[in-house]
């Protein structure tokens, strides 16, 4: 990485008893997210991404799944997810799952 900024991956978990809930944070020292695109960044199949790219299990990543889907698996928790960004700077995302609570019982779950 020659002539490039080293970039940073924080990963942080937290127990806020305030609001009996458990606070993951994600933050990366990236490029950050345009004010164009943070209202779109959570639909499903949104990408920013032009092109796929070809590993060796075949064509991979850059979907736009992967915010949307996160929302979905976090919903029968009550669970949620935002983020703050700033241009050049980075982005963090944060998820709050209330502790002890689900939408689904142990005894609906098969």
């Amino acid at each position: 990485m020659v002539g490039q900024q080293k970039k940073v991956l924080t990963i942080n978990t937290e127990y806020n008893a305030g609001s009996d809930q458990i606070h993951v944070t994600v933050s990366d020292t990236g490029a950050g997210i345009p004010d164009d695109v943070k209202d779109k960044v959570f639909n499903a199949f949104y990408t920013t991404k032009s092109e796929q790219k070809d590993t060796d299990i075949g064509l991979a990543g850059d979907t736009g799944l992967g915010l949307s889907s996160s929302v979905s698996l976090l919903v029968p928790y009550n669970a949620e997810i935002s983020f703050v960004t700033k241009l050049n700077k980075g982005t963090s995302f944060k998820v709050k799952i209330p502790v002890g609570v689900n939408k689904y019982d142990s005894a609906s779950v098969a």
